[in-house]
């Protein structure tokens, strides 16, 4: 399962849950590599962000295509990241903490500690 690109989704069953509240049932992590671990770790994140990045999209801009314009991001790619099948880079969550902001923390997510920064 570990590579170097890896789709987060491969590491929660059912894969279409990913993203959604809907139940999700991880992967266990005394089967898998350092790498593997470092991997699910990061997909829970993604997953809990996308949660988040989900109900904040409803909120403010309504749409993912009206949130990617406004972020400057494509949104076919914005789709693969929310539903795990590209993995978010640091500067998407810094994009989500910047254009969603309060909606984000509504939405569940703690954020970075300097989101007033940037």
């Amino acid at each position: 399962m570990p590579s170097a690109r890896y789709e987060p989704r491969s590491y929660c069953r059912p894969k279409s849950a990913f993203g959604s509240e809907n139940a999700i049932q991880w992967a266990d992590p005394s089967k898998l590599s350092v790498i593997g671990r470092s991997q699910l770790g990061a997909s829970k994140l993604q997953h809990q962000l996308a949660i988040a990045m989900r109900r904040a999209i409803e909120i403010g801009p309504g749409t993912i295509e009206s949130y990617a314009v406004e972020s400057g991001a494509r949104p076919v790619q914005v789709g693969r990241k929310l539903n795990g099948v590209a993995v978010m880079k640091l500067e998407d969550v810094a994009a989500a903490e910047w254009h969603l902001g309060e909606g984000l923390r509504a939405g569940g997510w703690v954020g970075f500690p300097f989101a007033d920064e940037i």
